[in-house]
């Protein structure tokens, strides 16, 4: 599996973090070991902890089934954090997709966080359900699938997804970046 991280556009605690999970990687096209890589099957303490918890300043939204609210929700915050139309136009389809899933996987309603900093625009969607694929979303559906098409879109969209999740629920952050 190839894992790609734009260095140009993501933060460095994020190559950072990729490089401490990833056993090679792959620059100009040439592989090497990763030096930060701890070895097969340990991974540094704090790549698997949960996220940090939204700032304060983030603007919020609990929801359950009104996805047109999400939407319109994501959209206007998306417009003034400053994304170009098209990114925003990104961001919603990502955010819609989430929603959907807690609408279609838990019985419970979900909360969205949204909120700019550092140079892009970050979504973070918790609700109640349990993903049980380490990698969903990661690798790309067969068309005949019934399901899994919704988080690999998000990962298609969006700049970096992070998803933890256990048995007090999942949080999905999504990052876009402002500029291109």
């Amino acid at each position: 599996m190839l894992c790609p991280y734009d260095h140009a556009r993501l933060a460095p605690g994020v190559i950072d973090g990729a490089e401490r999970t990833h056993p090679v990687l792959i620059t100009g096209g040439r592989p090497r070991p990763s030096r930060s890589y701890p070895g097969a099957g340990l991974f540094p303490a704090g790549c698997d902890q949960p996220l940090p918890r939204p700032p304060g300043r983030a603007a919020a939204l609990a929801y359950r089934d009104d996805l047109a609210h999400v939407r319109a929700f994501a959209a206007a915050q998306a417009r003034l954090a400053g994304l170009p139309a098209d990114r925003a136009r990104d961001l919603v389809i990502a955010v819609s997709e989430l929603a959907a899933n807690t609408w279609r996987h838990t019985d419970a309603g979900g909360t969205l966080h949204i909120w700019a900093a550092d140079g892009e625009v970050l979504c973070q969607v918790r609700d109640s359900g349990h993903v049980s694929d380490p990698l969903a979303g990661r690798r790309r559906p067969i068309p005949e699938a019934g399901s899994g098409h919704g988080l690999w879109v998000v990962h298609q969209l969006c700049d970096l997804v992070e998803l933890r999740t256990g048995s007090t629920g999942t949080t999905i952050r999504l990052h876009v970046r402002l500029g291109r």
